[in-house]
């Protein structure tokens, strides 16, 4: 009987932490839609980067995990400005 509600707790456990990432990818479209008024759905591939930038700095330079962690922050601010400023400034103006 524990290990059933140990595993119920587990389930409802990951489907609210699912709920939550579809409600933060949603407003992640809502925003930038309002904000430009052009529809971008580029932000699995910006999560997709962020990742990889993480794993490569945790990999290849061997940094500690927390170091990774914001240089994926950075490199994702940075990469999308850069963005902004190249693909969405032409594509609202």
């Amino acid at each position: 009987m524990p290990e059933e509600f140990g595993f119920f707790v587990l389930l409802m456990s990951n489907g609210v932490l699912i709920g939550l990432m579809y409600s933060l990818i949603a407003l992640g479209f809502v925003l930038v839609y309002k904000a430009t008024e052009a529809v971008n759905f580029a932000q699995g591939e910006f999560v997709m980067i962020a990742g990889f930038i993480a794993v490569g700095a945790l990999t290849v330079l061997g940094a500690p995990l927390w170091l990774s962690i914001a240089a994926a922050l950075v490199g994702m601010v940075v990469f999308g400005f850069a963005l902004e400023r190249v693909m969405l400034r032409k594509l609202i103006g």
